[in-house]
């Protein structure tokens, strides 16, 4: 077995802010991609809401990596401790609708296939054995209103001169923007300690979920897969086939200095210069 991953915090972050994390064991692989809260604080002494739920949501992951159960039923019954654990210390998250979140792309080995669940923004790519490339990328169902939150960013960012008054209306922009679409009919799912996400998510089934006769993916946060989109440098065969075990680091920097060239951005429309970025590569 082969494995090769890094993660690189987003733009103006310190590596302990990085809100992606990652793991594996021999039969299991996941990236979580924690959501920056709208309004950032932090939580049992994390940086993030996003760090904290990426961090302890890893953590219990590889405490039900052994049990006998499904893929969804794993990832439940994890982000269910998080949820009792939050709710211990700063009460009911459904109250203001605005708890620890993020995405999560896991993949699971049952001998000669693979079985994929993606749930929020994150994605994946496998080869089968007939050298077919299956893809999900969950930030395409994020599209539509990412690119209206960016929009409006953008125009906030032009029109506001006092800083803390521009950081102000693009926070409530992003809040308006989740409460409108996270986790309902019509928007888009998002992992989070709400039972309003765990019943749209679990209960009515809005994630994607795969079995493949594949021993070969890649995995990601979707800042990982700016040269696929928004770049549009690489067709996603030609992104599987450009990262290799030896350079996933240096995808990495190719992607963040591209992204710098960019930083107004005003070529390619993103709310943020870059997002943090986790890729993870395997041969079975």
């Amino acid at each position: 077995m082969r494995i090769a991953v890094d993660s690189v915090p987003g733009f103006g972050r310190k590596p302990e802010e990085n809100e992606d994390y990652y793991g594996f064991t021999r039969e299991l692989f996941w990236v979580i991609d924690g959501a920056t809260a709208s309004r950032p604080v932090k939580v049992f002494g994390n940086p993030t809401q996003a760090v904290w739920f990426s961090k302890r949501l890893t953590e219990e992951i590889y405490r039900n990596a052994p049990r006998d159960i499904s893929l969804p039923e794993l990832v439940y019954e994890s982000v269910l401790n998080l949820r009792e654990e939050f709710k211990r210390k700063y009460g009911d998250p459904d109250e203001n609708d605005d708890g620890p979140s993020g995405s999560v792309t896991i993949i699971r080995r049952l001998d000669n296939i693979i079985e994929v669940l993606v749930i929020g923004d994150t994605f994946y790519i496998a080869r089968d054995y007939d050298g077919k490339l299956h893809f999900y990328n969950g930030d395409e169902v994020h599209h539509k209103c990412d690119y209206e939150l960016a929009k409006l960013c953008r125009e906030i960012e032009e029109t506001a001169t006092d800083e803390k008054i521009k950081k102000r209306l693009i926070s409530e922009a992003i809040l308006l923007f989740r409460k409108l679409y996270q986790n309902r009919e019509g928007g888009y799912p998002e992992l989070s300690v709400t039972e309003k996400s765990l019943e749209f998510i679990f209960e009515k089934k809005n994630y994607y979920y795969k079995q493949i006769e594949s021993n070969e993916f890649m995995l990601g946060s979707d800042g990982a897969l700016y040269l696929y989109t928004p770049f549009n440098l690489f067709s996603i065969e030609e992104f599987y086939n450009f990262v290799t075990f030896d350079n996933i680091s240096q995808v990495l920097e190719l992607t963040k200095r591209i992204a710098l060239d960019d930083k107004e951005k005003k070529k390619y429309l993103r709310i943020k210069p870059y997002d943090d970025m986790t890729l993870m590569k395997v041969e079975l």
